[in-house]
């Protein structure tokens, strides 16, 4: 295409034959590769499940994170979606490193900067 407005013009609306007009255009272009077409002798992928403490920190930060979410948690299935979602996304960084996480004093730094 030569121009986006070239473009929108064949593909404004997103019916099915407009779809596989696109993906046969698009074909020759995108390289879509399986490991059993690539490489027949790698292994079967092996996972293993190591279970790890979290450090005293990371606990600490944890409990902090619920206890800062607790309303939130207690509305349950009623809450919105999106700030649960970002509320066990705090958790999972919370257990990767306790230092992704904003600690209760950098939180409370940042809200008095605000009062003032």
């Amino acid at each position: 295409f030569d121009s986006w407005s070239e473009f929108e013009a064949e593909h404004h609306d997103s019916d099915h034959k407009t779809i596989a007009s696109l993906h046969r255009k698009l074909q020759p272009f995108l390289l879509r590769r399986v490991k059993k077409d690539v490489e027949k002798s790698l292994p079967a992928k092996v996972e293993q499940i190591l279970r790890v403490d979290m450090t005293a920190q990371q606990k600490q930060y944890y409990k902090w994170i619920l206890t800062k979410n607790y309303k939130e948690l207690s509305k349950g299935v009623k809450g919105s979606i999106n700030g649960f979602v970002n509320l066990v996304m705090e958790l999972k960084k919370c257990c990767n490193h306790s230092s992704l996480v904003r600690s209760y004093d950098q939180a409370e730094e940042g809200a008095d900067a605000r009062l003032q």
